[in-house]
C-alpha cells in the first residue's frame, strides 16, 4: 500500500519534478542537437589536424568523442564513471592522453556540464542548504582572493596559479554533480561501490611498487610525472605512492575510502559490496597505508576508525578490531616501519638537534619552514593572505599544512570558510543518522562523520584540503550525503500531511 494516492491533487510542476528523478543507470536523456552538431564539428576538426601527425591519435579523438557523446546521453551512467575515476586520476601529470588538461578535470567539467546543464530538469538536485552555501564561498573565494591578491601584489596571473585558483570550483562542481545525480538510496549504493572498486588497482600498484619489479616503480613515476624521488630535500626510505605524486595524496585518498568500508562493515551491510569483498578491498587499502609509512594518516584512520564505531554505536568492536589489527600490522610491517621510525630520530642539516630530540625530524622540519618563511612572510597579511603565487623569499615552496596553504591564499576569512564546510558536514551527518533508515546510508553518514573529525588533525602536516588525493573522494563522499538529505528532506514534504484549513 503506498501512500501516494491518497493525498490530494499536487500542481503538475512538482509532480513532474518527482517523477524526474526517478532515472535509472541506462536511462538516456537526450541532448540537444546543437550539442551533437558541435560535438561532431569539434571532433573532425581536431581528428583532422592530429591525424597529420598520427592516424592513430585522429581514430582516437573521434572513438573519445563517440563515447563522450554516448555517456553525455546517460546522465547517471557518467556520473558513475565521475565517482569512479576523478578522485583515481587526480594525481596523474597533466597532459596526460589529453594535452595541457589533467583527466580528472576533463571528467568533471564534462560530468557537470551533463548533469547540471542538460540534464538538469530530468536531475534537478537537492536544494541548496547551509553546507552548500559554505561550500560555494570556500571554493569561489579561492579564486577571487587570488584575483585580489594578484591586484594587491601587482604580480602577473601564472597557469599554475590560474589552476591554483580554479581547483577548488572543481570541487564544488564535483560535489552538486555527484548530490544531483544519485537522487535513490539504490543509486548511491552504486556509487558507493563504484567509488570502494576504484580503489583496488591503486592499492595494488602502491603495493607492487614496494614489493615487485623496478616496472612498477616506474610505471607509478611514468603515470604521476613525480620527482619526489630525485628530490632533494627528501628523505630516503622508499615509499608508496601509486598513481599520486607523493605518498600524501595516496594516504588522504585511501583514507576516505577506508573509512566508509570500516562503515559498511559495522553496519553489516551487504548491498553495496559482499562482506569478504569489503574485507579484502580493505585489507590491501590498509597496507598500501603502511607502505606510505606516513604516520599523520595512519593516526587520522585509527582516529577516523575510532569516530565512526562512536557514531554507528559499535565503540567496543573497533577497539577489539584496532588492537589486534595493530598487533598484527606491527609484527609483519616492522623492518620497513622500523627502518623509518629510525630515519625520523636522524639529524639532516635542516633539522641538525632532530637527533638529541624527542620530536621527530619531519615536525621540526615543517616547524622551521613555517617560523623561518611563512609565518613571518603572512604578517600584516592575515585578512587577505598573499597567493596565489608564494611571497618572496620562500626557498621551500610546499607549506607542509592545509592551514598555512588557506591562510596565503586567502587569509582567515579562506580558513574560516573552510572550517565551516567541515563543520557543516559534520552537522548534517549527525543530524541524517538519527532519521536514515538504510543501513548503507548510516554507513555514508559515520564515514562523513569520522572524515569530518580527522580533517582538522591530519592538515597541521600537510595540505590534505587542497592536493590531489584526498578532496575528491571526501567531495564525492559529501555530495552522496547531501544528495541523501536531499531524497530524506523531499520525502518528508511529500508525505506530510495537509494544512487543515476551516
Amino acid at each position: 500500500m503506498t501512500l501516494a494516492p491518497q493525498l490530494p491533487s499536487a500542481p503538475r510542476a512538482p509532480v513532474a519534478r518527482a517523477a524526474a528523478r526517478e532515472l535509472r543507470v541506462l536511462d538516456v536523456v537526450p541532448l540537444p542537437a546543437w550539442a551533437i552538431i558541435l560535438g561532431a564539428l569539434g571532433a573532425t576538426a581536431v581528428a583532422g589536424a592530429l591525424a597529420v601527425q598520427s592516424p592513430v591519435l585522429g581514430v582516437a579523438v573521434i572513438v573519445a568523442v563517440a563515447l563522450g557523446l554516448a555517456l553525455a546521453q546517460r546522465p547517471v551512467l557518467l556520473a558513475l564513471v565521475v565517482v569512479a575515476l576523478v578522485p583515481i586520476t587526480s594525481g596523474l601529470r597533466r597532459g596526460l592522453g589529453i594535452p595541457g588538461l589533467k583527466v580528472s578535470e576533463v571528467l568533471v567539467v564534462f560530468g557537470a556540464l551533463v548533469v547540471l546543464g542538460f540534464a538538469a530538469k530530468a536531475l534537478p538536485g537537492p536544494r541548496w542548504r547551509a553546507w552548500d552555501w559554505a561550500a560555494l564561498v570556500y571554493c569561489l573565494g579561492t579564486a577571487a582572493f587570488g584575483i585580489l591578491n594578484s591586484a594587491l601584489q601587482q604580480t602577473m596571473i601564472t597557469g599554475d596559479d590560474i589552476n591554483t585558483m580554479l581547483g577548488p570550483i572543481q570541487f564544488l562542481l564535483l560535489y552538486r554533480t555527484v548530490a544531483a545525480a544519485f537522487p535513490t538510496t539504490a543509486l548511491r549504493v552504486l556509487a558507493m561501490r563504484a567509488l570502494i572498486l576504484a580503489s583496488i588497482p591503486v592499492s595494488l600498484l602502491a603495493i607492487a611498487q614496494m614489493v615487485g619489479p623496478a616496472f612498477f616503480q616506474n610505471l607509478a613515476v611514468s603515470l604521476s610525472g613525480t620527482g619526489i624521488f630525485i628530490t632533494p630535500g627528501y628523505d630516503p626510505v622508499m615509499r608508496a605512492t601509486s598513481v599520486f605524486p607523493m605518498w600524501h595524496p595516496l594516504g588522504g585518498y585511501l583514507v576516505v575510502v577506508s573509512l566508509l568500508m570500516v562503515a559498511l562493515l559495522l553496519k553489516r551491510d551487504t548491498t553495496v559490496l559482499g562482506t569478504w569483498w569489503l574485507v579484502g578491498t580493505l585489507g590491501i587499502a590498509c597496507v598500501s597505508l603502511v607502505f606510505t609509512l606516513t604516520f599523520t594518516i595512519l593516526g587520522g584512520l585509527v582516529l577516523g576508525v575510532l569516530v565512526v564505531g562512536w557514531a554507528i554505536k559499535r565503540l567496543r568492536l573497533v577497539l577489539a578490531w584496532l588492537v589486534v589489527g595493530g598487533a598484527v600490522g606491527l609484527i609483519v610491517f616492522f623492518p620497513i616501519i622500523g627502518e623509518r621510525l629510525a630515519e625520523q630520530g636522524q639529524a639532516t642539516r635542516a633539522t641538525p638537534t632532530a637527533g638529541d630530540s624527542l620530536v621527530p625530524q619531519t615536525i621540526l622540519y615543517r616547524w622551521i619552514v613555517w617560523s623561518d618563511q611563512y609565518l613571518p612572510a603572512l604578517q600584516g597579511m592575515w585578512v587577505t593572505g598573499y597567493g596565489p603565487a608564494d611571497p618572496p623569499g620562500i626557498s621551500w615552496d610546499h607549506t607542509e599544512s592545509g592551514y598555512i596553504t588557506l591562510l596565503l591564499r586567502g587569509g582567515i576569512p579562506l580558513l574560516v570558510a573552510g572550517a565551516a564546510v567541515v563543520y557543516l558536514s559534520w552537522r548534517a551527518a549527525k543530524a541524517f543518522l538519527r532519521t536514515a533508515d538504510s543501513a548503507a546510508e548510516i554507513a555514508l553518514a559515520a564515514s562523513v562523520m569520522g572524515i569530518a573529525a580527522i580533517a582538522p588533525v591530519i592538515n597541521f602536516f600537510f595540505p590534505y584540503f587542497t592536493a590531489s588525493g584526498m578532496p575528491q573522494p571526501m567531495w564525492v563522499v559529501w555530495g552522496l550525503l547531501a544528495a541523501a538529505v536531499g531524497a530524506r528532506s523531499a520525502g518528508d514534504r511529500r508525505y506530510a500531511p495537509a494544512p487543515v484549513t476551516h
